[in-house]
């Protein structure tokens, strides 16, 4: 029932009431939901991380509401936290990435929020490797510095020069492929110095570094010194072996001189009788032992001591002994 009633200083609006066994009931008006949002945490994430959440709210109208959540086939270390409200997923790794939708129903009112989630690499283990180990001032033409990961890795990619950004404005340097190289045209001493390059994505980063020291170029009585001493060196070694072959040589010639004939312990001391002939009626070569300190003998010698053998040819048959 519906009635105004007049005051003198105020109006009184009696507003719809519904009606339950006689008594008053306030009547329930739909809620809208409003602003259905999926949240990530943390921000960022690589390969490798312990675990990423995803959680979906609203601005209105979630006092009452049921979570779906959906994108495709679900991994086992997925898994629903918080009532529905938040997925969690553990060891993210490159196959989550992709659109996440999360579905909101309040029974009045249903809304829904996405999120895409990217799972980075981890940049680690990053180096500077450079084209030639030995760079001299005026014979090296160019040398490049090449940055790199052990690992697959994405990002952005910073040189520095003693701790500051790279001067590439300089028109000695030039960055090459997506600057990954830096090349240094020319390279002089005036390029000395620390280079860092550091590999970044929004969830990892990685440094590597480098010490380039330009080594100054040869003067000419350098030059004229070290092929000098390059020469001698040479014909120092070829002495050394012509001395050593003239050795082996010698030592092999002297073995071939020494006598090979029977030792004097085993020649016959006295000789008798008539000469001895061979079968070609030759005569025998004995041997004639004496001692020349025996003055007794008449310096014949003395049999009973043998100190110089010397061959000799038998004489002719005399009477006699021959000692």
């Amino acid at each position: 029932m519906r009635r105004l009633v007049p005051l003198p200083w105020v109006l009184v609006l009696l507003l719809p009431y519904g009606w339950v066994d006689g008594a008053p009931q306030a009547k329930v008006t739909a809620v809208e939901l409003k602003d259905v949002t999926v949240t990530q945490t943390p921000a960022e994430v690589n390969d490798g991380s312990d675990l990423v959440n995803l959680t979906c709210d609203a601005s209105q109208g979630q006092g009452n509401a049921t979570w779906r959540w959906s994108k495709g086939d679900f991994s086992t270390i997925s898994r629903l936290l918080d009532g529905n409200t938040t997925l969690q997923i553990n060891q993210p790794n490159k196959t989550h990435n992709g659109k996440y939708l999360c579905i909101m129903s309040n029974g009045v009112d249903s809304d829904w929020g996405q999120h895409i989630l990217y799972v980075y690499y981890k940049v680690e283990n990053v180096t500077v490797t450079p084209s030639s180990k030995e760079v001299i001032e005026g014979s090296t033409t160019s040398l490049n510095l090449t940055c790199n990961s052990s690992a697959v890795w994405e990002g952005s990619i910073t040189w520095l020069w003693e701790g500051k950004p790279l001067n590439t404005a300089n028109t000695s340097y030039s960055l090459l492929d997506g600057n990954q190289t830096v090349q240094i045209n020319q390279p002089s001493r005036t390029h000395n110095g620390n280079y860092r390059c550091v590999i970044a994505n929004p969830a990892s980063s990685g440094l590597g570094e480098f010490t380039l020291r330009v080594s100054a170029p040869l003067s000419p009585g350098a030059i004229a010194g070290i092929v000098i001493g390059s020469v001698l060196g040479a014909l120092l070694i070829i002495c050394l072996i012509v001395l050593i072959v003239c050795c082996i040589r010698k030592r092999k010639g002297g073995k071939r001189k020494s006598p090979s004939g029977p030792k004097h312990k085993n020649v016959l001391s006295t000789v008798s009788g008539q000469e001895k002939q061979n079968s070609h009626g030759a005569p025998h070569i004995g041997y004639a032992c004496w001692d020349e300190t025996n003055q007794s003998s008449g310096g014949m010698g003395n049999k009973s001591s043998l100190h110089n053998n010397t061959p000799v040819v038998t004489q002719k048959p005399r009477q006699g002994t021959l000692v």
